[in-house]
């Protein structure tokens, strides 16, 4: 029954419980599919206040007060408005309800049955819309408002303004803190020589959650003199005493004796065993521990990465130059480990005035940048009295009862320099941009050469103007951050340091973890010391691939199967196939991630590759039947954008005639027509789409080598291969993971202007499945966005989740094709061939199978109605009638089997097609 104009309030009560507890289920379900933040915060809390007021509908339906009642009439009304009217059913659109909107949501939501979660998940994504940050906070708000006067009893012990309780851990021991104080008397003790030069030291950030459970510490450094870095590690562990010692990793309670038979001695002079170790044993690091405040040397060890180090990037020219890389997996990561520094590291000289953007560090090496950071400290103030400076600089120029001299400005500063700069990291991580670029934007000023109170008060400002673009628990964060009255209680007492370090933890440094492990949940803050440092920041947060890894790297993609002269000739390549095959180690062979590429660690077996090669077998019939003999008169013309191709392989050397054209884009190339790969990536890719597309011309642009490239360049290649070459098909495996990236909008240009032209882009989607959405370009409208599939039509677990709309899919495991000459063993693999996982692998495929169906459209078709099929949307449409509808993908599968479009005759695949463009 609809509800009438005049509603009594247990009836309102009543529906509006109803309404909350369907709202609810719509929060929980975007919730889990939703990988943006901010969104993803918006659910929880949605979520939660809804389950809050509902836990206690029992107990108020039958007293409805007159608040409440209004209360629901007005989150009724608002919930009302998130719904489209194109859900009303035409026979309920004239009906007296009050909340009709709302009143056929819930009756939709309740037909759905309990193992339909994808079907009200796309539905409620087309039918919902919860409006701007601004309007969404403004539900919570009223949802909060309702807490009041709903569950009254419960408010004092549940307030979402607290830090969230859902994965809360104890706060680290306070002996982290001690011990990085210890360390720095230790050194400074030892550090005193009369030798002309200053200690430097690179101290590396972590959580040491992993080491709270018994309280021992390990400190990573690398201490400098004379310019020369020199790897350091210091073990600790608390004793029974009020003394922190460091002892050994084997036995830290082992007696004088046995710690002597280690080697250990007492350091006097630090640069003598600086010096010493670079002299002799240049590859080693040295080991020390403290014990009551006396450094000991210990016996040293090989370095992990003594001679891979190629030189530092400080977070401020990362942010300045290559903050479009940030990830949300990065940001939050990183966001989390700089607030334990401050954590562990506040009111030590490890954390000085430098502290900052400029004096935070990442190591380069050649496989990549760790997301590991370090503070740097160019000059270690040995000798001054600032260990245990825990003043408040205000409250001393005060003692004096004597304020002649006061000035009311003289509060405007914050007590603690560190939780300014923590802040301002804070919101440039989040937004990736530099502060004073915000600042810019909104009319403020900011620059590093402000002194304190400036730079706090600048940091403030533009935290205001931007707060409404942070995530919640950030944001909350930050504000603490900038409380200037952080260090005092409720009774406007100074807390002491112990109690400042448990707010610092409760009010910042929880809230950062909450949001990193709530939006990636396979994250644990206890393994992030190891875990983060196995990313590479430089590209997007992809795994780096250690020196075992790095030398195995063959074996991890399965790549054993061989190729012949002639494409899709698979009888020899069986014969091979059986034979190892291996790949030169390169060093670079975890680059290329800007790529839609598997991961390293996948395994491809022997039983996917045959299922590829039969998937394979049935296409070139379907081919030969499209195509035939001679009626290719104007081939069709495909421009890939990859890393280049080795020409020098047979497969292209057989093929020659029919690479029209190369040319690198890369900035700087003095050789334009140079477009060796020194990937494989391009190689792989541009031999699927001869062997996919066997009588079309291919277009090679190499528009990277070594690193990702810019989108300028890529839109660069793009109008080259439309207004020069005279494509017809683009095809682009890679993808940036979102349009923030510094030129993005040149990109979209060419996008557009190759659309208009009549061109078909291709894109791969992208391979982190569930946790991302399509990479960028391939959410543009007029690209065709390819996922993968198994041999079988099942999606490729590492596709994004199908969207309303096209989701197009083809084969994209264990996908064989050429591999460059120079980073193939001959004497392994003869036939200098891969195997690949990833929707970059699909996407030449898809690009090849198009490229067929304009070949036969040229040849059967209306020459109109050939041209039409160049268009993306006349594209779309044929290539999804002649797809099978599978798990929410469109798969394309062409093979003569009765069943498929293919199979059925010219005649029906004529109309198929006639009949599908029509629809446009």
């Amino acid at each position: 029954m609809a509800l009438c104009l005049e509603l009594k309030s247990d009836t309102l009560l009543d529906f509006f419980f109803l309404s909350l507890d369907t709202i609810k289920e719509v929060a929980a379900i975007l919730g889990d599919h939703e990988t943006e933040l901010n969104s993803r915060s918006f659910y929880l809390h949605l979520n939660a206040r809804c389950a809050l007021i509902l836990s206690q509908g029992t107990s108020i339906t039958t007293t409805c007060s007159a608040d409440r009642a209004s209360l629901a009439h007005y989150i009724l009304g608002r919930l009302d408005s998130l719904v489209d009217r194109g859900i009303i059913p035409p026979a309920d659109a004239s009906t007296s309800c009050q909340f009709p909107h709302m009143q056929a949501l819930n009756k939709l939501w309740t037909s759905y049955g309990k193992d339909e979660t994808l079907s009200r998940f796309l539905y409620t994504k087309s039918c919902i819309n919860f409006g701007s940050l601004k309007e969404q906070r403004e539900l919570l708000t009223g949802l909060k408002r309702c807490e009041d006067y709903f569950v009254p009893e419960f408010r004092d012990d549940y307030r979402l303004d607290e830090p969230p309780t859902w994965k809360r851990r104890s706060e680290p021991p306070y002996e982290s803190f001690i011990a990085a104080q210890s360390l720095f008397q230790a050194l400074e003790v030892a550090g005193r020589c009369l030798c002309p030069h200053t200690y430097a030291a690179r101290f590396c950030i972590k959580t040491h959650r992993d080491s709270d459970l018994n309280e021992e510490y390990d400190f990573s450094l690398f201490l400098g003199t004379d310019k020369r870095w020199q790897d350091a590690h210091f073990h600790t562990v608390k004793k029974t005493h009020s003394t922190v010692s460091f002892a050994i990793e084997d036995g830290p309670r082992s007696s004088r004796r046995e710690t002597s038979r280690t080697g250990r001695k007492e350091v006097k002079i630090l640069c003598d065993s600086i010096k010493k170790i670079q002299q002799n044993f240049p590859t080693y690091r040295l080991k020390f521990l403290v014990e009551n405040n006396i450094l000991w040397k210990l016996q040293s060890e090989p370095s992990n990465t003594a001679n891979i180090i190629t030189h530092a990037i400080t977070l401020q020219r990362f942010m300045a130059e290559e903050s479009s890389k940030l990830t949300e997996k990065t940001k939050r990561i990183l966001a989390v480990l700089l607030s334990y520094a401050v954590l562990h590291l506040h009111q030590t000289p490890w954390l000085n005035s430098s502290w900052g953007p400029a004096n935070i560090i990442f190591l380069r090496t050649p496989s990549g940048t760790p997301l590991q950071p370090y503070i740097e400290l160019k000059v270690l103030q040995f000798g001054n009295d600032i260990l245990n400076n825990t003043s408040n600089p205000i409250a001393d120029n005060n003692d004096d009862d004597d304020d002649e001299d006061f000035d009311p400005d003289d509060f405007m500063f914050h007590p603690y320099p560190s939780l300014v700069a923590l802040a301002a990291m804070l919101i440039e991580l989040h937004l990736a941009r530099r502060l004073q670029t915000i600042a810019h934007a909104h009319n403020l000023e900011y620059n590093e050469d402000m002194n304190d109170c400036a730079k706090y008060i600048a940091t403030a400002a533009v935290f205001d103007k931007c707060k409404d673009d942070i995530s919640e628990q950030t944001r909350e964060a930050i504000d603490k951050c900038l409380n200037p009255n952080i260090d005092i209680d409720d009774n406007r007492n100074q807390l002491d340091a112990h109690q400042l370090r448990s707010v610092i933890y409760k009010d910042i440094v929880s809230r950062l973890e909450y949001e990193l492990e709530h939006t990636f949940s396979y994250i644990k803050i206890e393994t992030l010391d190891t875990e983060a440092q196995k990313l590479d920041l430089t590209r997007w947060g992809q795994p780096i691939a250690d020196k075992e890894t790095i030398q195995d790297w063959h074996a991890d993609h399965g790549l054993s199967v061989s190729r012949v002269r002639t494409p899709l000739n698979d009888q020899s390549r069986e014969s091979q196939r059986s034979k190892d095959s291996t790949l030169k180690r390169a060093n670079h062979a975890n680059d290329f991630k800007f790529f839609d590429d598997q991961s390293v660690a996948s395994d491809i077996s022997s039983t996917s590759r045959d299922a590829y090669l039969a998937w394979k077998k049935t296409y070139r019939p379907v081919y030969d039947r499209l195509i035939e003999g001679d009626s290719v008169k104007v081939p069709v013309k495909i421009a890939v954008l990859d890393t280049g191709v080795d020409k020098s392989h047979r497969d292209y050397e057989a093929q020659e005639e029919r690479i029209q054209r190369g040319e690198s884009f890369i900035p700087g190339c003095r050789q334009k027509d140079d477009v060796s790969d020194r990937c494989g990536h391009g190689t792989h890719v541009a031999g699927l789409l001869l062997d996919y597309a066997p009588d079309a011309e291919l277009y090679i642009a190499k528009i990277c080598d070594l690193e990702p490239p810019k989108p300028a360049t890529v839109a660069k290649a793009i109008d080259r291969a439309v207004n020069e070459w005279k494509v017809d098909v683009i095809s682009m495996s890679f993808g940036f993971p979102s349009r923030e990236v510094d030129g993005y909008e040149l990109l979209e240009q060419s996008i557009k202007r190759a659309s208009n032209q009549n061109v078909l882009l291709f894109a791969a989607a992208s391979n982190n499945g569930a946790n991302t959405k399509r990479a960028y370009p391939a959410r543009h409208p007029d690209i065709i966005c390819i996922h993968s599939t198994k041999a079988n039509g099942a999606p490729s677990d590492f596709n994004p989740l199908p969207l309303l709309g096209d989701n197009f899919a083809t084969i994209g495991e264990a996908v064989e094709s050429a591999w460059p000459v120079g980073l193939c063993d001959r004497k392994r693999n003869v036939n200098c061939t891969a195997s690949k996982s990833g929707t970059s692998f699909a996407t030449p495929i898809a690009s090849g199978i198009a490229a067929a169906l304009l070949q036969y459209a040229r040849a059967k078709l209306h020459p109109k109605e050939a041209q039409q099929l160049k268009q993306s949307q006349f594209m779309k449409a044929v290539l999804k009638a002649v797809s099978i509808r599978s798990q929410g993908y469109d798969y394309i599968a062409p093979s003569l089997h009765p069943d498929s479009p293919f199979g059925k005759g010219e005649n029906s695949l004529n109309s198929r097609i006639r009949d599908a463009m029509k629809d446009v």
